[in-house]
């Protein structure tokens, strides 16, 4: 994004933010480099990607649990089904190449003792599945199912939620202003490695606020789904063995009698306690307390209990990491575009995209 001599910027926030996720779940996880952010996406990879994601709707999801004869009867469900397959076939030419050129090195790194450039996620597994007894071992396909969630999980899920953050932000200045200053000033330009990873790990900052915030608004998992394995009764209600279950984290994150009256305004502050030192100058914005002992269920943008996002904490992280580095160095500012409807897929992505001003913060 070079904005060279120009005073504002505008993009399309929701691709921009596909480059760096992509690079970091590529690098991190597998030990690739995609290199999307100096390249831009290879309109192969991101066309097969935006069909794959494409299919993931909920009528096809109902369709597909209660009625999947209908892929069958259907003219343009058999052709959908067929060009699924297709998209597929190609997200698994991705991760093959990924998984292939990964377990060379590892075992190229065992033979010469040199394990420095095999830390990745990948590496990792790989590594553990080949010292694995062979009853115990995975094979190569069930390694590839591994890759393909991560890959399409880690990337598409963090790219969503930044896209919707640095909107709100561009929505919100005063957040953005409070923000930019808390960052600059646990940030300086000479603080190290350490210092930074001290930083972005913190809970108790407004950066950890505003992203948790943003997850509240816009979680990562709208809506999933579970099956029960016995039966069971819930607050009164038989619900036998087999029984489809639908979660919503996005209904739960808006109840007004977790939340209160304001629990469909972004308020970052929501997450402080009242008593947290504000930064100095930018007290505009009141604090609503500390919301940390909410009933169980009220928040989880990454789900909860053993089936939980295993990729969390990464994302949180990661999602960190972004935000500091570029609120430290530029101003976004809302361009009118009109209402900005989402779409539900497996992520709630903004339907026709977002556009945000972007210029050089000015201290």
């Amino acid at each position: 994004m070079p904005l060279h001599n120009l005073d504002l910027l505008i993009v399309n926030i929701d691709k921009e933010m596909s480059k760096p996720t992509l690079d970091i779940i590529g690098r991190a996880g597998f030990g690739y480099d995609f290199q999307s952010v100096k390249n831009g996406l290879s309109s192969q990879y991101e066309n097969v990607f935006k069909k794959a994601f494409e299919s993931f709707t909920l009528p096809n999801a109902i369709i597909d649990l209660f009625f999947p004869f209908l892929n069958w009867i259907v003219p343009h469900r058999r052709k959908m089904k067929r060009g699924l397959a297709e998209t597929e076939a190609g997200i698994r030419e991705y991760c093959r190449e990924i998984f292939e050129t990964r377990k060379k090195e590892v075992l190229a790194s065992d033979e010469s003792g040199d394990n420095t450039e095999c830390k990745d996620l990948l590496s990792v597994l790989v590594r553990g599945n080949l010292a694995a007894d062979v009853q115990d071992q995975l094979t190569d396909e069930e390694v590839m199912a591994q890759i393909m969630t991560f890959l399409v999980a880690g990337h598409e899920t963090t790219s969503v939620s930044l896209t919707w953050t640095f909107d709100f932000l561009s929505n919100n200045p005063l957040t953005q202003k409070k923000l930019r200053q808390e960052v600059l000033e646990y940030l300086p330009a000479n603080a190290d490695n350490e210092y930074f990873v001290e930083y972005i790990t913190s809970t108790k900052t407004y950066l950890d606020a505003v992203c948790k915030e943003s997850l509240r608004l816009v979680p990562s998992a709208p809506i999933t789904s579970r099956r029960t394995n016995q039966d069971d009764t819930l607050d009164g209600y038989f619900i036998p063995k087999g029984t489809f279950i639908s979660i919503v984290p996005g209904v739960n994150h808006r109840l007004p009698e977790y939340w209160g009256p304001d629990c469909l305004e972004f308020k970052p502050e929501r997450w402080l306690h009242a008593d947290s030192e504000k930064v100095e100058g930018i007290d505009d914005i009141e604090s609503s307390g500390n919301t940390a002992e909410k009933s169980f269920g009220a928040y989880m943008p990454f789900l909860l209990g053993p089936r939980n996002c295993i990729g969390q904490r990464f994302a949180m992280l990661e999602m960190k990491s972004i935000l500091a580095v570029l609120v430290a160095s530029f101003e976004f500012e809302k361009i009118e575009q009109g209402v900005v409807k989402k779409k539900l897929t497996i992520t709630w992505k903004p339907e026709s995209g977002i556009k945000i001003g972007i210029k050089k913060a000015v201290y």
